[in-house]
């Protein structure tokens, strides 16, 4: 494996299409959606909302990858064999320049709202998230505060989690943000295989109604996934540590 390639392939297992956390905030935001509503929980209605769901998680995972393999072709087409190292904050603006150079200068201010509306949203959701899943966390673990204060406890967590998130870019001003977010990339494709597990655990196991559950070959595809991506944590945390020569 080439020298400092293990944090990229970790970022991109660990958080492409996104963390596999996202799971747990996914399951709170539809229940959240379902007291909004106060919806009615009848079996079709439940099976309604799974195709739903179903549907909403597979264009999620085709757009990711047609993201995904857009950013590959620029980078192979136009940054591969060049003197350019795109490094720190420079990212956004020599992303931008590609645009610019190929399509004109009026493309700048289009990726420009692009790319904060996209890290603005991916702000705002990781915040909601991790404030969901303290919240629900400690009104599980103590079942007397879960109906007075869970959303006493989700703001608690909000404002805790949003005050963290503005010290960490205070302690990275001036300094390379990119290796930050690919270390913690590594460490999140560590606990991935954990979460696939339970994940498969609760769906096959903890679910009572059959029809919602997945089927053979699903489970197939779900068995050699945490297969691979345990194998691949190994080998990242490995080449990282510099076990594998």
């Amino acid at each position: 494996m080439p020298a400092g390639s293990a944090a990229v392939i970790a970022g991109i297992l660990g958080w492409m299409p996104t963390g596999i956390d996202v799971s747990i905030w996914h399951s709170l935001w539809t229940l959240q959606k379902h007291r909004d509503l106060a919806s009615v929980e009848t079996s079709a209605r439940r099976w309604e909302i799974f195709r739903l769901s179903l549907t909403d998680m597979r264009v999620g995972y085709i757009l990711s990858f047609v993201v995904a393999t857009v950013f590959l072709l620029l980078a192979g087409i136009y940054l591969h064999g060049t003197s350019d190292k795109i490094d720190g904050a420079e990212f956004a603006r020599s992303l931008a320049k590609i645009y610019t150079d190929n399509i004109g200068y009026w493309m700048y201010f289009v990726f420009m709202v692009a790319a904060f509306t996209a890290m603005y949203s991916t702000a705002y959701a990781v915040i909601d998230g991790f404030s969901r899943a303290f919240a629900e966390t400690a009104s599980t673990i103590f079942p007397k505060i879960r109906a007075r204060w869970r959303m006493k406890l989700y703001w608690i967590f909000v404002l805790f989690t949003a005050a963290f998130a503005f010290l960490i870019l205070v302690a990275l001003k001036g300094r390379n943000p990119v290796a930050f977010v690919l270390d913690v990339a590594l460490l999140s494709l560590c606990i991935a295989p954990l979460y696939y597990g339970l994940n498969y655990y609760c769906v096959t196991r903890l679910i009572k109604d059959e029809r919602f559950r997945p089927g053979t070959s699903a489970r197939l595809v779900a068995i050699a996934g945490i297969v691979v991506v345990f194998l691949a944590t190994l080998i990242c945390v490995a080449s990282k540590f510099k076990i594998l020569k």
